[in-house]
């Protein structure tokens, strides 16, 4: 029986939107209290490169992604500079006499206790996955109450710093990184997350009851569904994809056990992560999170 739900943001690159989709509908549809059955709680959320930041604002900001999302698509860019602004807004509005952004309340969101929130990074000396994770017992009283703004921002660095030595063979076997290519943290110096880990597991993915939901713009093939070694639920919320495949071969395995299908709209989907895309696309990939998001809805609710 599903307790809880755990969100695992894979990475993305410029398709960050779609993430931002994705968790748009989760918070909408979880705020709910008049539903005869609605979702469990989100208790745990984590995320590796671009998808670090959506598990940030989704634990850290969630009254501010659709402001995240029209910068970001305006821009076509600079996630970590929006990040950072709006984390520094927060906490210095926190820490105001007037205790909101703006001298107002924000919304129902603080009135609930965070989910606990890990970032993924590569480490430089074996390429091997580091879990960063902040616990956040508290209410959102103040962005700083629980986490060090500074560490999580540093450590978000980290996950999306690409090294200038990566290969893509790295994403299917570890490979070391030279210290000056990485961010250090903690006397050890770390990468993208999203090499060794593209889709992190969060800290409460083994316990009993958890539901955990993969969430990626890149394909798989066919929405799937199945129990891990502990007998706990999984999902994925990912684009259809019905494009020709590149290999002879049904997917890809990447680091983590994560698949991946070799197909025409994966290609594509890596042309635009890269920063090529227009704000137009962008847009599209938001909604189009959260229909997929939606669709995975309707089957939990079921």
């Amino acid at each position: 029986m599903t307790k809880f739900l755990t969100l695992r943001f894979s990475g993305c690159g410029h398709l960050l939107p779609y993430h931002l989709g994705v968790a748009s509908v989760f918070l909408e549809e979880t705020s709910r209290s008049t539903r005869k059955r609605s979702l469990p709680p989100i208790k745990a959320v984590s995320g590796s490169s671009a998808g670090a930041i959506a598990a940030v604002m989704y634990a850290k900001l969630p009254h501010r992604i659709d402001e995240f999302v029209s910068d970001f698509i305006e821009q076509r860019g600079n996630a970590l500079k929006i990040l950072t602004k709006m984390m520094y807004e927060e906490e210095n509005a926190a820490n105001s006499e007037t205790g909101g952004r703006n001298g107002t309340t924000v919304s129902w969101h603080k009135k609930v206790a965070p989910p606990r929130l890990s970032i993924a990074t590569t480490k430089c000396r074996d390429g091997s996955v580091h879990m960063f994770t902040f616990t956040g017992n508290t209410l959102y009283k103040s962005i700083s109450s629980t986490w060090t703004t500074d560490k999580l921002l540093n450590v978000a660095k980290a996950s999306c710093t690409i090294p200038n030595s990566f290969h893509p063979m790295d994403m299917i076997s570890q490979s070391r990184y030279p210290i000056e290519e990485g961010i250090e943290i903690d006397g050890e110096y770390h990468v993208d997350g999203g090499i060794a880990a593209p889709v992190p597991h969060t800290s409460r993915d083994g316990e009993e009851g958890a539901h955990a939901i993969v969430v990626s713009p890149i394909s798989k093939g066919d929405p799937f569904i199945f129990k891990d070694s502990k007998k706990n639920e999984m999902s994925r919320i990912s684009p259809i994809d019905t494009s020709w495949r590149l290999l002879p071969v049904g997917s890809v395995k990447l680091n983590g056990n994560f698949d991946v299908k070799p197909s025409m709209q994966n290609l594509k989907c890596l042309r635009m992560a890269s920063g090529l895309v227009s704000s137009s696309e962008l847009r599209e990939w938001y909604e189009m999170g959260m229909t997929d998001s939606i669709s995975m809805i309707n089957k939990l609710l079921r």
